[in-house]
């Protein structure tokens, strides 16, 4: 049992570095383009990634804006995350394209780290092991008045799915009891996002 014990473990570090290594070349691979010059390069490589990459962008039926990523964020020794850049801030920045923005002066920027069911345990990330800065950063400029800590609250929690993703949500201050309560119930695939604020 032990040796198989080991032998599984073995290859799950595996497969997750060959994941890391895929992301690091993809990485490589989307800015290729840029360098040649063309001036619409970034448009280009931008429009295939996003007809490739399913980020899911809206607000809840609270009202509390929400950014689903089909990925778990990156731990900080596994290199950058310039994917986060090239990829979240356009999308953002599409979504909110000729719409008023609602952007509570106090609130809390709830991360909530979702991994499928059979993810070893060991492998979860520490919530003070996972690159947020670049996430954090982006979500405010759209979506929050201020993330400076007098008008900003982080909070972190983890759960489990059928695919791994990471969810971030902009929660007023006031109504983040209300969240609170209702973490533990939400749905397979996390809550149904939509266009425009209720």
């Amino acid at each position: 049992l032990t040796k198989d014990t080991d032998y599984m473990e073995h290859i799950a570090d595996s497969l997750e570095e060959l994941a890391d290594n895929m992301a690091k070349l993809q990485e490589e691979m989307r800015e290729l383009p840029v360098y040649t010059g063309a001036p619409t390069a970034f448009n280009d490589v931008y429009e295939i990634v996003e007809k490739t990459v399913n980020i899911e962008i809206g607000y809840t039926e609270q009202g509390w804006f929400c950014v689903k990523m089909p990925w778990l964020l990156q731990k900080k020794e596994h290199g950058n995350n310039r994917y986060i850049r090239s990829i979240l801030y356009p999308a953002i920045e599409k979504f909110f394209k000729n719409k008023v923005r609602y952007k509570p002066k106090d609130a809390v920027l709830v991360y909530r780290h979702v991994y499928e069911e059979e993810f070893p345990e060991k492998k979860m990330r520490d919530h003070d092991n996972i690159e947020i800065n670049q996430v954090s950063d982006i979500v405010a400029f759209f979506a929050m008045k201020d993330d400076a800590p007098w008008y900003c609250e982080h909070f972190y929690m983890s759960a489990k799915d059928k695919m791994c993703r990471t969810e971030v949500y902009v929660v007023p201050q006031d109504e983040f009891e209300e969240f609170i309560k209702i973490r533990k119930k939400m749905l397979s695939g996390g809550p149904k996002l939509y266009d425009l604020r209720h």
